[in-house]
């Protein structure tokens, strides 16, 4: 299922819609999930299957995409999903909004926050209305951001406080080009439901992690 783009900047960057990335490739794996754990309450721990699998999921995207990304993000404007018709969507629209303050704080990714619909951005682009305009000068900023020099010990610290185990233990070797890519789905081997987490052996999610690793590392990205 192709997600919904559109190349900005004279082609230079590829804004990517995040409504049309949840529900093609993230909210099936969080659907599957809540069913197999039963998750009937966003709870913290539901909060934080729902952090995993966006978090992991926009990594992916990215990391497989050959230009540089924005992604796009609608607010309010995934209430028509099967997740919102299971919780609270006031609940949902602040953890939706926590998830992007992630991105944009502690990820060397870009990430645009607004109100006008994808569907509408692209239609005042290919019929050069001033809101198109306007909207693509507010977006400016966030395209722009070198990310070249990134730490991330943010996301580290992120991690251990919210029990994000696969962020925890990345090894990421980093190549800087044009821009950083971040290969951080390729080390994980498995989904790990954070309910599950305590009956691992921490030492061994560790080592399964550094294998997983070393066998991309010799065969290659």
């Amino acid at each position: 299922m192709m997600v919904s783009t559109v190349k900005i900047f004279q082609s230079r960057i590829t804004a990517v819609d995040f409504g049309s990335l949840y529900t093609k490739c993230i909210e099936p794996n969080i659907l599957d999930d809540i069913d197999r754990y039963a998750c009937d309450k966003l709870d913290a721990t539901t909060q934080r299957l729902f952090m995993h699998h966006i978090i992991y999921g926009v990594c992916e995207y990215i990391l497989k995409s050959q230009t540089k990304t924005v992604i796009y993000f609608c607010k309010n404007c995934l209430t028509d999903t099967e997740t919102f018709d299971r919780f609270n969507t006031v609940d949902l629209n602040k953890l939706f909004n926590k998830i992007g303050k992630v991105f944009e704080s502690k990820l060397p990714i870009r990430w645009y926050d607004t109100t006008y619909t994808f569907d509408y951005f692209d239609i005042c682009l290919k019929k050069g209305r001033d809101d198109g305009s306007r909207i693509l000068l507010d977006m400016e900023p966030v395209c722009s951001r070198d990310y070249t020099s990134f730490r991330f010990d943010k996301i580290k610290q992120y991690a251990k406080k919210n029990s994000l185990t696969f962020l925890l233990f990345l090894r990421i070797p980093i190549a800087v080009t044009k821009e950083i890519r971040i290969p951080i789905t390729y080390l994980i081997s498995i989904t790990i439901h954070l309910n599950t987490c305590s009956y691992i052996p921490f030492s061994c999610l560790f080592f399964l992690l550094i294998f997983h690793h070393r066998n991309i590392s010799e065969t290659g990205l």
